[in-house]
């Protein structure tokens, strides 16, 4: 339970990722997260990262994970996505076919940076992709008398070398598509141009089709972050805010 607290840990109440003890993700500042399970019925767990790909054919990524300490059942950190929240987690897997993850060393302070790491086709040009950091028990442990498992920790998640797609887009000054206003209060957002395409909400889903409109009507949506992709391959993010 939330509130099932070490007694060492009870001036921490409300500060989770600062508990010294039981199962546990601690946050260390410059030096990312860390996880550790201690056998009470209630594993971690992960680290989520949701991305906007739209308009996208390439993403690079770059993460480094380590051992802080080491036990004797042993752990791991698998790299795995999925496109959209209702689609299955898929590993992760680098140029030769091998799944992309951190299996624990025997050696406290460890470290393996991965670099440079592809985001697969069938998550580009998506509204809603996410990345996890699988922390799981591997089966494997050192000895079979001493349960305590693995400390692992991950830092450095680094987002970039983007490549926008514009094979199909002929821009010129003052004629990207935008919507306003941003955040909406009322029932319609405009665009400054005519456009066609489709409304998306931060999940994924269709919201809405337009065909050679300048507006989208926002009667029927709730509050919350929206993104328009047009035809053409523009794409824009507005919030809708009605009180």
């Amino acid at each position: 339970p939330e509130d099932d607290y070490a007694s060492d840990d009870e001036i921490n109440i409300g500060f989770p990722y600062r508990n010294t003890s039981r199962t546990r993700i601690n946050g260390l500042g410059n030096n990312g997260i860390s996880f550790i399970n201690t056998g009470r019925g209630r594993d971690l767990g992960a680290a989520v990262l949701a991305l906007n790909t739209v308009s996208l054919n390439h993403m690079e990524f770059d993460w480094k994970a380590s051992t802080l300490i080491p036990n004797s059942r042993n752990y791991a950190i698998r790299l795995q996505y999925r496109a959209g929240i209702d689609s299955y987690w898929k590993d992760l897997k680098d140029e030769n076919g091998n799944i992309i993850e951190y299996m624990r060393n025997e050696n406290a302070g460890h470290s393996h940076e991965f670099q440079n790491i592809s985001l697969p086709g069938d998550a580009l040009n998506k509204p809603y992709v996410q990345l996890r950091w699988l922390y799981y028990y591997t089966g494997l442990q050192s000895d079979p008398d001493v349960n305590a498992r693995d400390m692992l920790a991950l830092n450095n998640v680094k987002i970039g070398d983007i490549i926008i797609n514009t094979d199909e887009i002929e821009y010129t000054f003052g004629n990207i598509l935008f919507a306003y206003p941003n955040p909406v209060s009322g029932y319609k957002v405009y665009f400054n141009k005519v456009t066609s395409g489709h409304l998306y909400d931060i999940t994924g889903r269709v919201m809405a089709i337009i065909e050679n409109e300048d507006a989208i009507s926002t009667q029927g949506l709730s509050n919350g972050v929206y993104i328009f992709r047009s035809i053409y391959g523009e794409s824009v993010r507005f919030i809708v805010g009605k009180p």
